[in-house]
């Protein structure tokens, strides 16, 4: 048996003892609690997020004063250390996640809600329907982005989970329109070293059966097998190339291949918490005949992904600082409708982040009815001469991509190129 797997059981015996002394109620003590990991590397870590929860709770707290409301909410920070193991960061995070929670929940200091994890494998073990903690207590996460995440009774995640990316393919795809045809096959690209996010969006079409039942795929694993692909005919099987990163490591890929950038090749690039394309629009001649999937332009500041700068900002620091904001906003709501409520509460109900919609910092947050993000992603192309627009606009809630650059001037002439070699 794993080590998660005896904290686990260990839990098991511990809500029973903590069940038999009563129910806490939440805002007798902590109102939130946060499980992040906490490294010098992580854009998500506890060392990062900390000072936006803090200003997002001062915030809220004058926000309470203003309207009169008899609470605040108070905050406890719960760290992951992973130094001791000879894989550091999410990969080695599920047992730290596992303790955190065993500990607050059999010390009854759980409180209303908890912010994080953001590494799925951190987030997993808690919310496992068949071997997790089997709590009521809402789980907010701007991450646990993986699949095996889906559908978890108290997890909500503020930035769209990989079912959602894996479904923009799927549905993109399939759509045919004046400039683009029906595609039906792509190579995925798959990097050994992937940042969180592009880990689990590239694992979920490598994976999803959903994704390989409607679109043929082929996984590429080094530059060097993009570049036999892209130079030989015979042995292609498609014209597009999946790749999920930043600009740079969309030029790693092409690896200075000019066969790479012919126009006869479409490279769709996932890098969706950059807003650099919206900053300056000036591009590459290398990204002529790339389409990137980003997160709309809809910030309220500008990320700063230096993680030595004090004013250092990203969307996983925006989220939970969304969050904090969105639960005092909540929980005013409820206790202005039922004071009795607010003060035996022993944690937010999960529908109040549920099929329901919120305005926050980095723009409005759509949750579905799985407590899962909506956004409408912008499919952004290179112009002829160099500048960044958005062409299509695709809406996870419904799946429709709208076309809004009806006239293009982009490297392919008037349509996007054919998913097959021309023969």
């Amino acid at each position: 048996m794993s080590p998660c797997s005896w904290w686990l059981l260990l839990f098991t015996f511990g809500v029973v003892a903590a069940s038999c002394r009563g129910n806490i109620q939440c805002m007798d003590g902590i109102t939130i609690n946060v499980l992040l990991l906490e490294d010098d590397e992580s854009p998500w870590s506890l060392k990062y997020v900390k000072n936006q929860i803090l200003k997002a709770i001062a915030n809220d707290t004058a926000i309470g004063s203003a309207e009169g409301t008899g609470f605040n909410i108070t905050a406890n920070f719960e760290g992951f250390n992973t130094t001791i193991y000879s894989q550091r960061g999410c990969s080695s995070s599920a047992c730290e996640a596992v303790e955190k929670l065993h500990k607050l929940t059999v010390t009854g200091k759980l409180g209303c809600a908890v912010l994080g994890p953001t590494c799925t494998f951190a987030t997993f073990p808690l919310v496992d329907a068949e071997k997790g903690f089997n709590l009521s207590t809402p789980i907010i996460s701007a991450g646990s982005f993986g699949t095996s995440c889906d559908y978890a009774l108290n997890l909500q995640r503020l930035l769209p989970p990989a079912r959602k990316i894996s479904d923009f393919f799927i549905h993109f795809w399939e759509h045919k329109n004046s400039i683009k045809p029906q595609w039906k096959t792509a190579y995925i690209y798959k990097k050994s070293n992937n940042t969180e996010d592009c880990f689990w969006y590239i694992n979920a079409l490598e994976a999803d059966g959903r994704f390989a039942t409607n679109v043929s795929k082929r996984i590429l694993r080094s530059p060097e097998e993009v570049k036999e692909m892209v130079k030989s005919p015979r042995k292609r099987m498609s014209h597009l190339f999946i790749v999920c990163g930043s600009v740079m490591d969309l030029l790693e890929v092409k690896n200075g291949s000019k066969a790479a950038d012919s126009s006869d090749f479409l490279f769709i690039l996932i890098d969706l918490y950059n807003d650099g394309y919206y900053i300056n629009p000036s591009s590459l001649p290398e990204m002529k005949n790339v389409l990137v999937v980003t997160m709309p332009d809809t910030r309220e500041y500008v990320i700063n992904s230096d993680l030595r700068d004090n004013n250092m900002m990203n969307d996983y620091m925006a989220a939970y600082y969304d969050s904090v904001l969105h639960l005092g906003r909540v929980m005013r709501e409820i206790a202005a409708r039922n004071q009795t409520e607010i003060q035996e509460m022993v944690f937010v109900n999960v529908n109040y982040f549920r099929n329901t919609s919120f305005k926050g910092t980095a723009g409005e947050y759509k949750l579905d009815i799985y407590g899962d993000r909506d956004v409408n992603l912008s499919v952004i192309y290179t112009t002829n001469n160099n500048k960044y627009k958005v062409l299509f606009i695709f809406d996870t809630e419904y799946n429709n991509t709208l076309l809004v650059d009806k006239d293009p001037a982009f490297v392919w002439g008037k349509r996007l190129p054919e998913f097959k070699p021309y023969s």
